[in-house]
C-alpha cells in the first residue's frame, strides 16, 4: 500500500491495520517511517518537497517492485491476465 506522509497516512494507517487484522499480508511503502508494528514490512522512498509531487517518487520503486513479484510468482508482466482487456478498453490495437 503506497502512503506518502501527509493528511492521507493516517488513513491509510488504519487501512493497514484493518487489511491485516483480516489475515492480508500488506507491504506499506510510505516516504517515512509509519511506526508499525516490530516485523511488519515496510519499504521507505526517497522524499519529494512539495505534495504535489510527492506521489511520483512512489512510481519506479513501485513498478520495479511489481515487476520482481511477478517474476518470483513465474508471471510476465506481458502475458495477458484477461482475454479480451484492451479490446473493452481499447488501450491497445487488436495486432499487439
Amino acid at each position: 500500500m503506497a502512503a506518502p506522509h501527509g493528511p492521507m497516512l493516517e488513513r491509510a494507517l488504519l487501512l493497514r491495520e484493518f487489511a491485516a487484522g483480516l489475515g492480508a499480508r500488506v507491504l506499506m511503502i510510505s516516504d517515512t517511517r509509519c511506526g508499525l508494528p516490530a516485523g511488519a514490512p515496510e519499504l521507505v522512498v526517497p522524499v519529494v518537497d512539495g505534495d504535489a509531487l510527492g506521489a511520483i517518487a512512489f512510481i519506479a520503486p513501485l513498478q520495479l517492485l511489481a515487476v520482481e513479484l511477478a517474476a518470483c510468482r513465474g508471471y510476465s508482466p506481458e502475458d495477458p491476465v484477461f482475454a479480451g482487456f484492451h479490446e473493452r478498453l481499447a488501450s491497445k490495437s487488436a495486432t499487439q
